[in-house]
């Protein structure tokens, strides 16, 4: 008897020694897994912090895009990019910006150059001695015009580029100088309808078209029209960024109109920087 109690106390002992040890197992497991929640919180952290950082250059790729689409005339595709910028940060004045370039660019022109009747347009300026020239004399009458208009001689400059319009090779680039040579004068609203003309020219180049709207910007700006010359400057933008220095003009523009910053660098671009403007 006495060595059965003995060997059912060895028995008790064995069995509280074995749930003693699986207690103490069970501890350890809850303490390694409370060391372990703020290593795997701070990986959280961590990686919150790197998404917040890694958004703005995504936000910038996405219009880094979107201006280029809307370079390309992929105007529904640019649109597209900065409303979804816009949905996430409606305050975004550089996606905002964009919209309107595209709103712009979308435009083919004003109703008064979309309704202007160029070939009429063209006779009534020039009359008879329209088609009537050849590209050499063109290019002489033209070059006569330029010596003319440095030397302040206006009216005389004016007669010449008329002449020289008479060809199709020079028709435009006259035009053109016609108008500052009417804005010399202070004929501005002659001037506004040279340039008109030009861009109503159904053979308008996309460089010709572009150096248009600068000098419309230009004489709306002179003439202390600020938001119209936004306005033109903007569809320059649309067309190249990087034209002139239209970055520029747009944010001194916005500046004094009291807009937000556009996000443009307003670095001088390399096109049209052999263009002269007597402005």
């Amino acid at each position: 008897v006495a060595e059965e109690a003995v060997a059912e106390e060895a028995v008790a002992e064995e069995a509280v020694a074995e749930e003693a040890v699986a207690e103490e197992a069970v501890a350890e497991e809850a303490v390694l897994e409370l060391s372990e929640e703020p290593e795997a919180e701070v990986e959280l952290v961590e990686e919150e912090i790197e998404l917040v950082d890694e958004e703005p250059a995504d936000v910038n790729a996405l219009l880094d895009e979107a201006a280029f689409y809307l370079q390309q005339n992929l105007h529904d595709d640019a649109e597209r990019l900065c409303r979804q910028v816009l949905e996430a940060d409606p305050g975004n004045s550089r996606a905002s910006l964009l919209v309107q370039e595209i709103e712009a660019a979308r435009q083919p022109g004003d109703e008064e150059e979309e309704g202007l009747d160029w070939d009429g347009a063209l006779k009534e300026v020039l009359g008879d001695s329209l088609g009537t020239i050849d590209a050499e004399d063109a290019d002489s009458h033209y070059n006569l015009g330029i010596a003319y208009k440095e030397m302040g001689l206006l009216d005389d400059a004016i007669k010449e580029f008329e002449t020289a319009m008479a060809h199709p090779s020079r028709r435009i680039s006259s035009l053109t100088l016609k108008a500052l040579c009417l804005i010399e004068t202070g004929d501005t609203t002659g001037a506004e309808e040279a340039l008109r003309l030009g861009l109503a020219c159904p053979d308008l180049t996309g460089e010709e078209k572009l150096n248009l709207l600068f000098e419309m910007g230009q004489l709306k700006e002179t003439a202390g029209s600020d938001q119209e010359a936004l306005d033109w400057f903007l569809k320059v933008a649309g067309e190249d960024h990087f034209y002139r220095d239209v970055g520029l003009r747009i944010r001194q523009l916005r500046s004094r109109l009291g807009l937000p910053d556009d996000g443009l660098d307003g670095t001088p671009g390399t096109r049209g920087q052999d263009k002269v403007s007597y402005l």
